[in-house]
């Protein structure tokens, strides 16, 4: 696992739970202790979490920001995949198409079929 899956999987933990602990964090991700110290230090200087003797509590303030594309990027990949195959579908010869920033997108516009197509984006 990538370190950025794992500090994604470490932030979804903390918006479900509110509170982690280092301990379980380490057994779930079968990493060390001291590896998810690192993690939830990083995170903390990100703004996600406030880390507390043994674990860290849910910052509540960043639930409204938005996530880094590095990150959306690796999140739900096979569900982003079979959207953007299921709507490459829809799109035929001379159409125009508006893709947003998002990652689904992203991975729409990598298999656009090789044909004339007006695309805009912002």
């Amino acid at each position: 696992m990538l370190v950025v899956e794992r500090h994604q999987k470490i932030i979804e933990q903390l918006e479900e739970k509110r509170i982690v602990r280092v301990s379980e964090l380490s057994k779930k991700f079968s990493v060390t202790e001291e590896t998810i110290r690192r993690d939830l230090e990083k995170l903390e200087k990100e703004g996600y979490l406030t880390r507390s003797h043994g674990g860290a509590v849910f910052n509540e303030m960043v639930k409204n920001q938005e996530i880094p594309f590095a990150e959306r990027e690796i999140t739900n990949i096979s569900k982003k995949k079979l959207i953007a195959q299921m709507s490459v579908r829809y799109v035929e010869e001379s159409d125009t198409i508006l893709l947003d920033a998002s990652s689904t997108a992203w991975y729409m516009a990598k298999i656009l079929p090789n044909m004339p197509l007006t695309v805009v984006t912002n």
